[in-house]
């Protein structure tokens, strides 16, 4: 199902995106999962072994200054595509709680753990 949510959402963009909404979206989503997975790693450095600390607290101090800075510029730029990410992104995060009705991390084993 969720396969078929992003197929409708890719043919939404390309109809009434364009790529730069297209590359702009992807840039935002990367930044959210590279924030989320630092601070996965940041929470659980203890039970990483070869983690160097600095490195998941550098990728979340990054993701929280440029996930704002690359809105700021959308907005600037091209404030149609901005419109249109946000409301896309609105969605997505809508349909992500209707879909999973609760706690999603829940579900998730910890790292490190078999």
């Amino acid at each position: 199902k969720l396969v078929v949510v992003l197929g409708v959402l890719s043919a939404a963009f390309a109809v009434y995106g364009s790529l730069s909404s297209i590359t702009s979206f992807a840039s935002l989503a990367f930044i959210a999962v590279f924030g989320g997975m630092s601070y996965l790693a940041f929470r659980e450095r203890d039970r990483i072994d070869d983690l160097w600390r600095p490195v998941p607290l550098l990728g979340m101090v990054g993701s929280l200054a440029f996930f704002p800075l690359l809105l700021y510029n959308l907005f600037r730029t091209s404030p149609g595509t901005f419109y249109l990410v946000v409301a896309i992104t609105a969605f997505v995060l809508g349909v992500e709680l209707l879909y999973f009705e609760g706690d999603p991390l829940d579900h998730v084993p910890a790292l490190g753990s078999d």
